[in-house]
């Protein structure tokens, strides 16, 4: 599906058509079937091919996690592939933060790198391409 590889990222409000406050059985109707649902000690996490969804304890979508095949990108610019760097480039100084990477002038979204053990040379931050992108809700 379509959809599920390709939209806008808008930072604390969503990914592609999913948005961050959607009702769960909003969300399912969506994507139909062929998803795993993985239940955790505070949320349940719907997990698609591209698209993950966070789920909390009154049924709403919390955090949207990109990846794997996505193609949308964030303001046109930053999408699965681009760098830290290019990230830096074009928004300023970015924090590392429990493995993922913000974005200190934009709330509502995250960037986790690839890997280190995944990459043949040297593991450098602002050079490794990114893994996955989060958007999460800004209470």
């Amino acid at each position: 599906m379509e959809m599920l590889r390709d939209g806008n990222i808008i930072p604390g409000k969503s990914i592609g058509q999913f948005e961050i406050g959607c009702k769960r059985e909003t969300l399912v109707s969506l994507i139909g079937q062929g998803y795993k649902t993985e239940i955790r000690s505070n949320c349940i996490v719907i997990k698609m091919e591209t698209l993950w969804f966070w789920i909390d304890e009154e049924e709403i979508v919390f955090q949207i996690r990109a990846f794997n095949g996505f193609y949308g990108k964030f303001d046109g610019k930053i999408g699965i592939g681009e760098t830290l760097e290019d990230v830096e480039s074009h928004y300023g100084k970015s924090i590392n933060e429990d493995y993922v990477y913000l974005i200190t002038c934009i709330p509502g979204i995250c960037f986790e790198l690839k890997d280190v053990n995944d990459l043949d040379d040297v593991w450098y931050e602002m050079s490794a391409p990114i893994e996955s992108i989060y958007v999460i809700a800004t209470n």
